[in-house]
């Protein structure tokens, strides 16, 4: 046993020799690129603006990984070597610990840090939506060396995903379809049975605050400084050193603690080596997300924020301000989060009952894996950024406050929600083609008109291959601030149609909802492809669902960018420079199909037709058919329903 303990003080000794020394180097380097990035030494909040393009992930090399159950055993015989030479005395005054805590502390595996790599569309669908799992594509105990949006393992050269990293419980059981591997077991002490954070007032003079057991947790049960040192010993052990801070000031109540007791006490374990104050300070990062616009910057909504340092993590989701901020705050305090802490942005949103998210593609359609932008190392205390048309992402962001602000717009005019989940494909363009084939919201049926017996089976074999990988939506986006009120107005175009699908699903049935609109998506790519237009020309087949259907859509969004864009979506200019309404413009424009069917909507509304008894009336497969639903909703109005609607039969 003796021998045991000599071996492990020397083991100290070499660590405090040369774990101070890799630190001081380390902090030098990490000074410098704080300076570079203008953020400051007292983890202060920082600011960005985002004008960059999109990059891929570059790793470093790999880090010794400080929370594995055999790092945290090798750093706990380290402590413990430190106790016994120091006496217990010494330890409690000098850390606040006492060797019975060591000596009664289980290393066990409290979660596994392990990968998965999905096989197909269906294995990611199925990862992705498990809410237990908070996924990375990213290795967690590399350097990375530039931050970026994507990463692809170099290893994986016939892969279309690459691997996804996780944490989680013993005994997880993996997904079917997908390749599951464990890298290490990981001992969180905030995750043992044992830990608590309640903190009693100092009982005595020269005592420190001890925390509460928590009922049933068993003798030295682990409070903040035994989490501090252990940890602390840990990552000196594994060459991490310099991702540590501590307070070296004479004054444990320096400027950089968040105190919410009124005085701090100073801690050190070997010698001096490593410190740190009792003050109860913790990192609750927040901060405002924003996109720039012609009207000024504004927030960034209901998209998610992640913020993480080794194997801990924090999401969370911005208001209507863009503002975000943390409900809970890093395991990892001061001294154990350093000067940084990595942050991302996902680009799935939220509003209400209504998710959405923008997916990376193949071909512009096809969707893969949501679009994530990767922001370089920040203040843990929080970081705010606005996306600049320089950036990649910018039209993207735009895209998304369209999707939050639409939902909003159709709760208060009485319209149908969108589906409660959008997948949406979105790509820089010099044109803003879109669509909405919503084919994860409805059995896509076309195939079955076009050929009953090969069609079917082309749809079965379809779905069964890419059905996860189908969009919703197809929406274009420029890098144009210009083009700022146009991209928005498309965007409610198609989420227009989104929501008459809704509407038939819920007024008639989803079988026949998906009857109708595969009606609607065939005859657009038939007309696509004999003619190079999507609309075709009335009295073409199925001329009167797609004049239904776009010209309400069209009506839709004139509506919309007029009141919340002071926009005039029929000549993409200011409302201020051109008053046109549909009916002044499309009566000297009566052969434009479908766009004419605007000036039918417009009119009806005028004479007391409800947005949403408009919409309800579209559940049918002709002109009649909606004047007929219409007048029996506003029975009241049948001759000005019926006037206005014949012109268009």
């Amino acid at each position: 046993m003796k021998t045991n303990k000599l071996h492990l003080l020397a083991a100290v000794a070499a660590l405090v020799l040369t774990g101070c020394a890799r630190e001081d180097e380390t902090i030098i380097a990490d000074t410098t690129v704080e300076l570079i990035n203008n953020q400051v030494d007292d983890n202060q909040p920082t600011f960005s603006i985002e004008q960059r393009l999109a990059r891929p992930i570059v790793l470093g090399k790999q880090k010794e990984n400080p929370y594995s159950v055999a790092n945290m055993q090798i750093a706990l015989d380290s402590l413990l070597a430190y106790a016994y030479a120091v006496g217990d005395d010494e330890l409690h005054a000098g850390a606040g610990i006492r060797t019975k805590s060591l000596e009664a502390l289980p290393i066990s595996a409290t979660d596994l840090y392990v990968r998965f790599l999905p096989r197909d569309s269906a294995g990611y669908a199925t990862l992705s939506q498990d809410t237990t799992l908070e996924l990375f594509t990213y290795p967690l105990d590399y350097e990375i060396v530039q931050a970026g949006d994507y990463y692809l393992d170099p290893a994986l050269t016939d892969s279309t995903y690459t691997w996804l990293y996780s944490v989680v419980k013993p005994g997880y059981q993996p997904p079917q379809g997908v390749t599951y591997e464990r890298l290490a077991e990981l001992f969180l002490m905030e995750n043992s049975e044992g830990y608590s954070e309640e903190i009693i007032s100092e009982v005595e003079e020269g005592e420190r605050a001890q925390t509460k057991s928590v009922a049933g947790a068993p003798e030295g049960a682990i409070d903040n400084n035994l989490r501090r040192a252990l940890t602390v010993t840990s990552f000196m052990l594994t060459s991490n050193g310099g991702e540590l801070r501590t307070d070296e000031s004479s004054d444990p109540a320096s400027a950089r603690t968040k105190r919410t007791t009124s005085s701090c006490k100073r801690y050190c374990i070997f010698w001096g080596a490593k410190c740190w104050t009792s003050c109860d300070y913790k990192y609750y990062p927040d901060g405002y997300i924003k996109v720039n616009t012609p009207s000024g910057e504004v927030g960034l909504k209901g998209i998610k924020v992640r913020t993480s340092r080794w194997f801990h993590y924090i999401t969370m989701r911005t208001n209507s301000s863009g503002y975000y901020t943390s409900g809970s705050y890093y395991y990892y305090d001061d001294i154990l989060i350093g000067n940084s802490a990595n942050y991302d942005i996902y680009f799935d949103g939220v509003n209400g009952s209504n998710s959405w998210t923008f997916s990376k593609t193949l071909f512009g359609a096809l969707c893969f894996w949501t679009s994530t932008y990767g922001l370089v190392s920040h203040s843990p205390n929080g970081h705010s950024m606005t996306f600049h048309t320089n950036s990649d992402y910018w039209g993207r962001a735009v895209l998304h406050n369209a999707i939050f602000d639409y939902v909003a717009y159709a709760v208060g005019d009485g319209v149908s929600r969108p589906p409660a989940s959008l997948d949406i494909a979105s790509e820089k363009s010099d044109n803003f083609t879109s669509s909405a084939p919503l084919l994860k919201n409805h059995v896509n049926i076309s195939l079955f008109y076009a050929s009953p017996v090969w069609g079917t089976l082309a749809t079965i074999w379809g779905y069964s291959l890419l059905g996860w990988a189908m969009p919703d939506l197809i929406l274009r986006y420029n890098k144009n601030l210009d083009s700022y009120n146009t991209i928005t107005a498309i965007a409610w175009h198609e989420l227009t149609h989104a929501s008459q699908l809704q509407r038939m699903k819920s007024e008639k049935s989803a079988s026949w909802a998906s009857d109708q609109w595969s009606h609607v998506v065939l005859q657009e790519a038939k007309n696509y492809i004999n003619t190079g237009g999507s609309y075709g020309s009335r009295g073409d087949d199925n001329w009167q669902v797609i004049a239904l259907a776009e010209g309400w859509a069209y009506y839709r969004e004139w509506g919309l960018a007029r009141t919340q864009l002071a926009w005039n979506s029929l000549t993409n200019r200011n409302w201020s420079e051109s008053t046109e309404t549909p009916d002044s413009y499309y009566s000297i424009r009566p052969n434009n199909f479908p766009e004419t069917f605007t000036r039918m909507f417009y009119r009806l509304r005028l004479i007391g037709c409800s947005f949403s008894n408009m919409e309800k009336s579209l559940c049918t497969y002709s002109i009649t058919g909606f004047r007929d639903n219409l007048i029996a909703k506003h029975s009241n109005l049948r001759t000005q329903i019926t006037n206005i609607v014949n012109e268009y039969q």
